[in-house]
């Protein structure tokens, strides 16, 4: 894999970490990522929507509830990055193809390490949340890409 493309909702848990990718941020909050069909790599840190858990207790369902939206910070810094921590962070980024086609990519995480990564992505009809669940803690086999970083192939719509 040499070639890196990065997109859409994400969630990583790195050991309490937990990034999630919800539908849509609210007006102020990071700019919409906008896919083109020949980029080769998008870093998404600017774009990304950043709630802190120090409980690690929160679920898909709360994070995704109008009680916490507000609570989501937008990252101002391209590569956000928190150390050693017992708190999960719930990462959010919005996406928009305006091609005529889908566009298959690729949203692979620099960090090699992360424990626990759950990707959350909207179901096919809009309601509820397909996962995908992986990381260093967990067996090899539950990356869809065996690759040194985690990799997490993601198709668009038209």
């Amino acid at each position: 894999m040499k070639t890196k493309m990065l997109l859409l909702l994400l969630l990583f848990s790195l050991a309490g970490w937990k990034a999630v990718f919800a539908q849509a941020a609210q007006p102020g909050g990071a700019a919409t990522v906008t896919l083109a069909g020949e980029q080769d790599e998008l870093p998404l840190g600017l774009h990304l929507e950043i709630l802190k858990d120090p409980s690690g207790k929160l679920s898909i369902v709360d994070v995704t509830s109008p009680e916490l939206d507000g609570r989501f910070v937008p990252s101002d810094t391209a590569v956000p990055s928190y150390g050693c921590t017992d708190s999960a962070y719930w990462v959010r980024f919005r996406v928009r193809n305006d091609g005529q086609q889908a566009i298959d990519r690729l949203l692979e995480l620099g960090f090699a390490n992360m424990h626990f990564i759950d990707l959350y992505q909207p179901g096919p009809d809009g309601a509820g949340y397909g996962v995908k669940q992986t990381g260093t803690l967990r067996p090899f086999n539950t990356r869809e890409i065996a690759y040194h970083h985690i990799v997490f192939p993601l198709s668009f719509p038209e």
